[in-house]
């Protein structure tokens, strides 16, 4: 089986690799990379991430290109979405079912605890008026 995952930590790529040792496995780690690999090679899986690196749109632009631009006979059999923000997942979903011959999609929750404080300093700050 080819598959293209699209991720750029590189944590999760090596659980990619060990996951898919068996498969011709394609890693691309920025939205150029995933495209030149979806126009040169054709996928039977397909794992999308909304964000990558500096481009928060990444995964509806790769979305968009397998729903639109690429002909259906060359669609992946399944695409995987597997990005933890609920929203793009839904607006993935969307691109790629909007088509004559969608692929199958589901989606993977990847949700990661985070140290990161929350914009505008957590809980208990108030803003000086």
């Amino acid at each position: 089986m080819r598959v293209l995952v699209v991720e750029e930590d590189p944590h999760r790529q090596a659980v990619f690799r060990a996951q898919f040792v068996d498969h011709e496995l394609v890693i691309a780690d920025t939205l150029i990379k995933a495209l030149a690999a979806l126009v040169s090679e054709r996928f039977d899986l397909v794992f999308l991430k909304r964000r990558l690196r500096n481009n928060r749109i990444a995964g509806n632009v790769i979305a968009r290109y397998i729903a639109v631009t690429m002909p259906t006979s060359e669609h992946p059999s399944e695409v995987i979405i597997h990005d933890s923000n609920l929203t793009a997942v839904a607006e993935m979903q969307a691109i790629l079912l909007d088509t004559k011959r969608p692929p199958r999609v589901t989606t993977s929750a990847t949700a990661t605890t985070s140290s990161r404080p929350k914009r505008g300093g957590g809980q208990g700050c108030r803003r000086r008026t």
